[in-house]
């Protein structure tokens, strides 16, 4: 049995955003598993500068052709990774290969067979349930919501086949289980950070802003999330109509803020309309969520886990989730200041519960949240959980 693994990508994880931010952790701990000795595959602009754990062999794989890519939507062959593996596998011995990661459903069904041929461990880490996410973003494999023949063929293949199978979330674990059958080696590995040189793991020096005016019910809230998504767009412009209003008649003095990535024009526009503060691409968001008092995550579509809320978990930030961006928090319900709520009839009855709580014990509680935040998502915790899946 050989000692080295193989790590295959379609993300970038050298670049902002909650799926890549996903992978460099993946990517990490793999490599700080199996000690550096790892084959990566990745877009050719990927930055391996970014790393703590760096693979010893990168491969870095250009773009198609675009007549190429239209071909391979038509075809199923959605990545552009085809020929380069194919190349690798002929050319190489690759018997010193223990387990090979493929980092996603299309890159599972794309290639797990190739590598079972060569007598290979495959594992699939599966960042959400795919056919769902990619139809409710209308992604381009999905021929903008229309179509998700590809992605389910590619992904039943990487779930039937793999080895094993990871999940972000115990709920998605058992959405494949009931969409695609049992399978003996299903983990639940979750999420987690990746490391970085400078700072621990939960930067110690952001703490949530405090209550300025109790009286006037003075409160800040924060949204955030890559803002160029149907997922952002949708679920904020439907939190603005529906559930800003009811905060706004009952707390006159609440401000709202949206943060993240590539605002649309129309995200422009319904902050402009609405009169939301716009923090367009913050170089750290962490210290901008750390200057309001709560945080909202309105997302309701997609699955897998939502990133953006661990952001303001990190830092012990009171949270009010929408119950689908919910998945996959639910150990930090007995902190008391992270909550979750289903539609606007709701929203004000949490929303309240939460108030009280950070006017009364804000300090008790965020340590609590914090200290919990690193025992389940620190890097540590996580490279952790993945070698003792691979035992």
């Amino acid at each position: 049995m050989g000692n080295r693994a193989l790590f295959i990508t379609r993300h970038n994880p050298s670049t902002n955003g909650g799926g890549n931010f996903a992978s460099r952790a993946f990517l990490e701990a793999v490599s700080a598993t199996f000690k550096s000795k790892v084959t990566l595959f990745v877009s050719s602009d990927f930055d391996e500068s970014v790393l703590i754990n760096k693979p010893d062999e990168i491969i870095k794989v250009k773009k198609r052709h675009s007549l190429d890519a239209i071909a391979g939507l038509l075809r199923g062959k959605l990545t552009r990774f085809e020929k380069s593996v194919e190349s690798w596998l002929k050319s190489n011995d690759v018997s010193n290969f223990e387990w090979v990661f493929l980092d996603g459903g299309i890159i599972g069904g794309s290639y797990v067979k190739k590598f079972k041929d060569k007598d290979i461990k495959t594992c699939t880490i599966h960042h959400n349930f795919e056919v769902e996410y990619h139809i409710d973003n209308k992604s381009l494999e999905t021929f903008k919501g229309r179509v998700k023949y590809w992605i389910k063929k590619l992904e039943q293949s990487a779930y039937k086949n793999s080895n094993v199978n990871l999940f972000l979330t115990e709920d998605d674990l058992r959405k494949f289980e009931n969409y695609y059958g049992k399978h003996a080696m299903n983990f639940e590995l979750g999420c987690f950070e990746f490391p970085v040189p400078t700072q621990s793991l939960v930067n110690s020096d952001y703490y949530p802003n405090k209550l300025l005016d109790t009286k006037q019910n003075y409160i800040k809230a924060v949204i955030s999330g890559s803002l160029n998504t149907v997922q952002t767009l949708s679920s904020f412009k439907w939190f603005l109509e529906h559930i800003y209003p009811l905060i706004l008649n009952a707390y006159p003095n609440f401000s709202l803020t949206l943060t993240g990535r590539s605002p649309t024009e129309e995200i422009i526009a319904l902050c402009d309309n609405f009169n939301v503060t716009l923090i367009s691409s913050p170089i750290d968001i962490r210290a901008v969520i750390s200057e309001h008092h709560l945080y909202i995550c309105p997302i309701k579509l997609g699955g897998g886990l939502k990133l953006r809320v661990m952001d303001a978990i990190a830092i012990g930030m009171p949270c009010l989730i929408q119950s689908n961006s919910f998945r996959g928090y639910e150990v930090f319900d007995t902190t008391g200041i992270v909550l979750k709520y289903n539609d606007e009839k709701d929203f004000m009855s949490a929303f309240n519960i939460l108030i009280n709580r950070i006017i009364k014990d804000r300090s008790d509680s965020s340590a609590d949240l914090r200290q919990q935040y690193e025992l389940k998502f620190s890097f540590l915790a996580g490279r952790k959980r993945l070698e003792n899946i691979l035992r």
